[in-house]
């Protein structure tokens, strides 16, 4: 729950890795609210073309007073996923404005993880004391060795 509303950010791509449907280039956030003095809820649809490219299995933190994006995949887009998965970080405080914290540096073979966390998707991520963490998940389908915090 992010200013007493659900969030949903849609970010699953339509494509041959995720559906049968075809491929899509939208991402749209849409925000759910509700209280107890309405007894129906609400689908508001607050942006449809948000400023991060399509992705799936992005990492949704709240922390800080704003949403946060992390990372995910998007096998099929080379200009913001070069190597499938990104480490991007977005944030946003209304859910339709969104910022870029971090570009993607997860470009080619010359990533140095040990300055920057690998691109992933899949991954569990968590606010633990007063930080957000990224434990697993998957770099173009490898096993990540080591876990890493942001």
């Amino acid at each position: 729950m992010y200013k007493i509303m659900l969030w949903l950010v849609l970010l699953a791509l339509c494509s041959d890795h995720t559906s049968t449907a075809p491929a899509q280039n939208k991402t749209t956030t849409i925000q759910f609210t509700s209280s107890p003095a309405v007894s129906n809820y609400k689908w508001v649809n607050v942006t449809q073309t948000a400023a991060y490219a399509p992705r799936d299995g992005a990492g949704a933190l709240v922390f800080d007073g704003k949403m946060w994006l992390l990372g995910g995949w998007n096998p099929s887009d080379k200009v913001y996923f070069p190597r499938i998965c990104n480490n991007e970080v977005w944030s946003s405080t209304d859910g339709v404005t969104w910022s870029l914290v971090k570009p993607n540096t997860f470009l080619d073979k010359n990533f140095d993880p040990a300055s920057d966390w690998e691109g992933r998707h899949t991954a569990g991520y968590v606010v633990y004391k007063d930080k957000m963490w990224i434990v697993g998940g998957d770099a173009n389908h490898a096993i990540l060795i080591r876990e890493q915090s942001s």
